[in-house]
């Protein structure tokens, strides 16, 4: 749906606030608009919010991380099903981890990046917003610790941890405020000279861009359907696709230096083209942890 000449420049925020508005209610997550008649109502909803934009984009960016999680605890099982082994992408990041060190595995779901540290004497801790993921967590790798914690809440000391992993996960997180919250909730309970290391989906691959962009509503936002066994929609979930470069500058804005980023399929280093995730590497300088 196109809506033009209404909101001058603020126009692309409150566009993307009234589709999720839509969005939601055919969802029946709420019932403001009725999905037939929320263009009898759209004039209306523009002359009374046209001068809060922020204010809608933050309460619409909270259902849309509240809709991911319920989602997540609805299909639990599922989804730890899809996710029992370690993808040859993380494979190599072991490497960046040490004997004696305490790992974070910020939204960890099933916490089957806990296979990754097997071989080595590490003190891991997995935390999930999804009670349901968490739950399996626990009851498929006794030995670690699972909690059920928000990333931008992560509740631990400060200074806590040697590294933090984020896998497929960041990609969910509405707005540069909220992921910038989520970045320095890292950094303050990552130990000086730390690491973050990061994977998000390459949504801008040549087959991504075929299979995905009809789920797109904006040039980096995503509802991404997924589906059960026989094929059905259970529900969507919201991805943002980034690009390295705004990772790159929301790194750097948070106080970490970027120590590697690229392109990575199967392993080994690729393309934007040919590439499924990308992986960030990022470290806290010491000195700079406050």
């Amino acid at each position: 749906m196109e809506f033009s000449g209404c909101f001058g420049t603020n126009k692309i925020k409150l566009n993307f606030c009234i589709w999720l508005f839509i969005y939601n209610s055919q969802e029946n997550s709420f019932q403001l608009f009725g999905s037939k008649c929320h263009e009898k109502y759209f004039f209306l909803f523009s002359t009374i919010f046209s001068t809060h934009t922020y204010m809608i984009g933050k309460f619409f960016a909270k259902k849309l991380i509240t809709q991911n999680r319920k989602l997540y605890d609805k299909i639990a099982r599922q989804f730890a099903d899809t996710r029992t082994f370690l993808w040859d992408d993380l494979k190599p990041l072991a490497d960046y981890v040490q004997n004696g060190e305490r790992v974070l595995d910020v939204a960890c779901g099933s916490g089957r990046l806990y296979q990754l540290f097997e071989k080595k004497q590490v003190r891991y801790t997995g935390v999930d917003y999804s009670k349901e993921l968490i739950k399996i967590a626990k009851e498929e790798y006794p030995k670690a610790q699972f909690f059920v914690r928000d990333m931008k809440k992560l509740k631990f000391p400060e200074k806590s941890f040697d590294t933090i992993f984020c896998i497929a996960a960041f990609q969910h997180i509405p707005t540069e405020e909220f992921r910038m919250q989520t970045l320095l909730e890292m950094r303050k309970v990552l130990k000086p000279g730390g690491k973050i290391i990061f994977l998000n989906w390459n949504l801008f691959s040549t087959w991504a861009a075929d299979k995905y962009k009809k789920f797109a509503f904006e040039s980096q936002e995503f509802m991404i359907p997924w589906r059960g066994a026989g094929g059905e929609e259970i529900g969507k979930r919201y991805y943002h696709g980034f690009l390295p470069e705004e990772l790159e500058h929301l790194f750097g804005e948070a106080g970490f230096s970027l120590e590697d980023q690229y392109y990575v399929k199967k392993g080994e280093r690729s393309t934007k083209e040919k590439a499924e995730n990308i992986i960030s590497i990022a470290t806290l300088p010491r000195g700079n942890e406050k």
